[in-house]
């Protein structure tokens, strides 16, 4: 709802039976011109409102009446919305604070408060009136003054232990994006997430030495819970023996975070093939050495019946 301006309500009835159906406004409790009535053929009616520049309450009602329902059904809408927020705002020092009291009228601001001014500031032609009329009234000038001191203080210190003093460390894990063998192309991610503050520095260490080439990496991204996640990439060959380490910086730690990638699995796996191929040669001999036994008592037999 704006004033000054037409304005449009709309009563919207559906899911009934049989279709009759009357439906009628009201506003104040008096019933509304049917000229300024309008229906469509989805019993959707439509209230044309003409202009209205006086801030009086003006109360309107949708009234349904239908053979289902025992007394009629109605729904209201009326008024206005007025709305007060009071807020500080911080400067680098945070001592250098502004304490702001907004008065804001159909989503519009009508007038504030300002402690850098010591008064109200009006905007528009009811703004600057009820702006007038706030400075000359001395005990709210006054509560205002209070505030500055009492608020601001309070929140200065909220501030400081919520923002500027809150440090979370970060959660750090290296894995690969994909399973490769050594002597492949391979790439490896480091997840860095739940930390606090935003600032945070990632690199990447291939036996202590910092690599920058084929490295790739996300923006910081907020998570909406006050924390944020970060996310780096390295493209290389897989080298066996070779250490590879996703090393943290962030105010939250006293000493740089060092990650090393974990290459057990790959360690595992070529393991086990090595311990399968000793099996499998240890059973051909075990079988050779079974064969040429075989072979030599046979022999031994046909010449003990020679």
């Amino acid at each position: 709802m704006e004033l000054g301006v037409p304005n449009t309500l709309i009563c919207f009835v559906n899911d009934f039976h049989p279709p009759v159906v009357d439906i009628t406004w009201t506003k104040k409790g008096q019933l509304v011109d049917q000229s300024e009535i309008s229906q469509t053929q989805l019993l959707q009616q439509r209230l044309q409102l003409p202009h209205h520049v006086l801030p009086e309450l003006h109360i309107y009602s949708c009234s349904v009446h239908h053979i289902s329902l025992q007394i009629p059904l109605t729904r209201f809408w009326g008024g206005y919305v007025y709305q007060m927020i009071s807020d500080c705002e911080y400067g680098d020092n945070i001592t250098d604070t502004v304490y702001f009291v907004k008065n804001i009228f159909n989503q519009k601001l009508n007038n504030i408060y300002d402690s850098r001014l010591g008064k109200y500031i009006g905007f528009g032609e009811l703004g600057m009136k009820n702006a007038a009329h706030y400075n000359n009234q001395s005990w709210k000038m006054q509560a205002r003054k209070v505030e500055v001191d009492t608020l601001r203080r309070y929140n200065v210190r909220l501030f400081r232990k919520s923002i500027l003093d809150r440090k979370v460390p970060p959660n750090v894990k290296v894995h690969q994006t994909k399973p490769a063998d050594y002597g492949e192309r391979s790439m490896l991610v480091c997840s860095v997430w739940g930390f606090y503050p935003q600032e945070v520095r990632v690199s990447w260490l291939r036996d202590g030495e910092e690599v920058t080439t084929d490295v790739f990496s996300s923006d910081v991204l907020a998570n909406g819970d006050w924390s944020f996640q970060f996310h780096t990439y390295l493209e290389l060959t897989l080298k066996r023996g070779e250490r590879v380490t996703c090393r943290v910086d962030h105010s939250s730690l006293q000493e740089s975070l060092e990650v090393e990638w974990d290459t057990f699995a790959l360690d595992v796996k070529h393991a086990t093939i090595a311990v399968g191929i000793v099996f499998f040669f240890a059973g051909l001999a075990v079988a050779a050495v079974g064969a040429l036994y075989y072979w030599w008592k046979k022999q031994r037999f046909h010449a003990n019946r020679l």
